[in-house]
Parts: structure tokens; C-alpha cells; sequence
């Protein structure tokens, strides 16, 4: 059975459901899904809008939080499903632990990094280019413009994308 309360901080203007369901006082919200995973959406109040992540709308309306902790885990490691039976309160070391424990720690370098603009293959081409002999500027200038001179230069002197 689903059941709605109101929105902590938005009470006049939305609900969110133990099933993890979002609306506006009676019409469900659509939300997406965050580069991170997790779904999320926009909330309105006094023409201020904010992006809201759901599993927390979900806690901070359904689960007492006596200790004070600052994360909402997913029991199931399944980060859109927002069901209040699959969200519990943690603190940052808590949550880490527990996403060491399921293998959701993945190695950040190279292309694994969310912020990478470039693919090994990438990096591979122009230390070549510059192994031949091409200036970083020129590489820069000619084969990658949408990259920062700077970018070159790290990767030509081994100060960046170290692990290849």
C-alpha cells in the first residue's frame, strides 16, 4: 500500500511516497536519472527551484533519524530503488564500509574517472604525436583544441593520466 506524506521543507507543495514516488500535491513528478545513478528531480517553492535526490526525500519523510547521520543508504546497493524498507540512515564512514563490503568501489583513474574528457586511445595518440617530435601547443592547437594547453603538457611531462 502506498502511503504519501508531505515533503520535509516543501509541505505545501509536494508528497513522496514509501514506494519512493515523488508529486505535486496529486500529480507525480517526473524524475531522472543523475550521472551518479540516482534518481532525481527539481522542486519549486517561491519561484526558487532545487535538484532533490529522491532516496532522500524518501528518508527524511519516513525514517526517524535519532542519531543524526548524514546519508541515506540503499540496503540493496540498487541506487533507484527508493522503497522505504531499502533506505536506512548512515554516517559517511558507515556508507563507505558498507559499499566497500558489496564491490561498489571502482577504480577512479583514466576513463573509469566521471570527469574524463579523454580515452586512453586519446592519451596514447598524443604522447605519440609529441614522441615524434610535435610541440604540446601544436598538438593542442591541431588535434585536441576542446582540451586546455595545460592538459597537454601534464600528459607529456607524466603528471596526468600516470597509470598508461
Amino acid at each position: 500500500m502506498e502511503i504519501w506524506k508531505n515533503v520535509v521543507g516543501y509541505e505545501d507543495f509536494y508528497e513522496v511516497s514509501n514506494l519512493g514516488n515523488v508529486r505535486r500535491k496529486s500529480k507525480n513528478l517526473k524524475s531522472f536519472i543523475s550521472p551518479h545513478g540516482y534518481r532525481t528531480l527539481s522542486l519549486s517553492k517561491n519561484g526558487d527551484c532545487k535538484s532533490k535526490i529522491v532516496h532522500r526525500l524518501v528518508a527524511e519523510a519516513f525514517l526517524n533519524n535519532i542519531e543524526g547521520k548524514e546519508q541515506v543508504n540503499h540496503k540493496d546497493c540498487n541506487k533507484i530503488n527508493n522503497h522505504v524498507d531499502n533506505l536506512e540512515w548512515m554516517t559517511s564512514s558507515e556508507n563507505s564500509l558498507h559499499a566497500s563490503k558489496n564491490g561498489l568501489h571502482r577504480n577512479q583513474n583514466g576513463e573509469n574517472n566521471n570527469m574524463s574528457k579523454l580515452t586512453e586511445k586519446e592519451v596514447l595518440h598524443i604522447r605519440e604525436l609529441i614522441e615524434r617530435g610535435m610541440s604540446a601547443y601544436k598538438v593542442h592547437k591541431d588535434y585536441y583544441p576542446h582540451l586546455h594547453q595545460q592538459t597537454i603538457y601534464g600528459i607529456k611531462q607524466k603528471r596526468l593520466w600516470k597509470n598508461i
